[in-house]
């Protein structure tokens, strides 16, 4: 993907991460027990502190990367993956992320760094979660 300057969290931008999660992920991702939601995405003047927004961004979309300051970890069993956030600011690059070990990362994002896509989902208030664990090995079962 080639990151714009800014790096904004904008669903509506096809350079955005947000763009990748909510219209090319759900080709990876049944979404058919899913209900669309309206996320905020702050945005901060520099570095990215809570409660310090300037402002915010609201967007409907069925999936989104989470809140940096809603999550309290996105390390996986094995440390393996860092975690894009929807938290971004108007200093170019800086965007949120949690690092592998679970810990916020505030800097300026380079057009190289791999980090992942943690998402997030309302279901449809009809739906039932029937079994599995929610894990790669045994994903949930909905009906």
């Amino acid at each position: 993907m080639n990151l714009p300057k800014g790096y904004t969290y904008n669903p509506n931008n096809k350079n955005s991460i947000a763009y990748c999660i909510n219209n090319r992920i759900n080709k990876y991702v049944d979404t058919t027990h899913l209900e669309n939601h309206t996320i905020e995405v702050p945005v901060y003047k520099n570095k990215i502190i809570y409660g310090e927004e300037i402002s915010t961004k609201k967007y409907s979309v069925t999936l989104s990367a989470p809140n940096m300051f809603e999550m309290f970890s996105a390390a996986t069993d094995d440390f393996s993956g860092s975690y894009w956030c929807l938290n971004t600011s108007q200093q170019d690059g800086v965007a949120a992320a949690i690092t592998e070990i679970g810990v916020p990362d505030n800097q300026e994002i380079a057009p190289y760094t791999s980090l992942s896509s943690r998402l997030v989902a309302f279901f449809k208030k009809d739906s039932v979660v029937v079994g599995g664990s929610g894990v790669e090995d045994d994903p949930y079962k909905i009906k």
